[in-house]
């Protein structure tokens, strides 16, 4: 090999390693998110934004003391929520939502997206709980919602269509586990 194709590898070669950092920079889950804390929170959703390198869910919240507030779900990038039939539409703006998620480690109201159980326009209409793609549910409910509910057909994998007798067994036989829980 000769020098000058030496000296080029010599000094190309830790400016492709710094270019390359923030690929390797990219957060890890349990740094942001902690796998033990489940919230669920209530609310209509305001915004979804399919971008990369994850998506968004904006649900805006009412306490107890008549204040509103926003909580974020981050979710996967938009390429594998789209393989999944997802578009940004898939659940109309203002819709009533509950979500679940995995709590921010900081205390704010961020969360990384469980489950979404998407209410009806009114009490008689069927409701549809929709997966993440990310982190799974507990096995022993998602299980159960596979033998009651019936899969979506716009979303694969992850959706399934539940009627209001049915979300009320899943509500009384899994109260304390994520989108069951009760609101915070």
């Amino acid at each position: 090999m000769k020098l000058p194709h030496i000296l080029s590898a010599v000094f190309i070669s830790p400016l492709l390693l710094a270019a390359s950092f923030p690929i390797f920079a990219h957060h890890a889950f349990p740094t942001f998110f902690d796998p033990r804390e489940i919230v669920s929170v209530e609310g209509f959703l305001t915004g979804v934004r399919l971008i990369n390198p994850h998506s968004y869910f904006r649900v805006q919240v009412i306490d107890p003391n008549g204040q509103t507030g926003d909580w974020v779900f981050e979710s996967n990038p938009v390429a594998s929520l789209s393989k999944a039939g997802w578009h940004s539409d898939s659940i109309p703006a203002n819709s009533k939502v509950r979500m679940s998620g995995f709590a921010a480690r900081n205390g704010r109201p961020i969360a990384r997206w469980r489950s979404i159980l998407v209410y009806g326009q009114t009490a008689e209409d069927d409701v549809r709980l929709i997966f993440g793609q990310g982190q799974p549910p507990d096995r022993e409910w998602r299980s159960r919602v596979e033998e009651l509910g019936e899969q979506c057909e716009d979303i694969q994998g992850g959706c399934f269509v539940l009627d209001a007798a049915t979300l009320d067994i899943l509500q009384s036989e899994f109260m304390d586990m994520g989108v069951w829980s009760p609101p915070e």
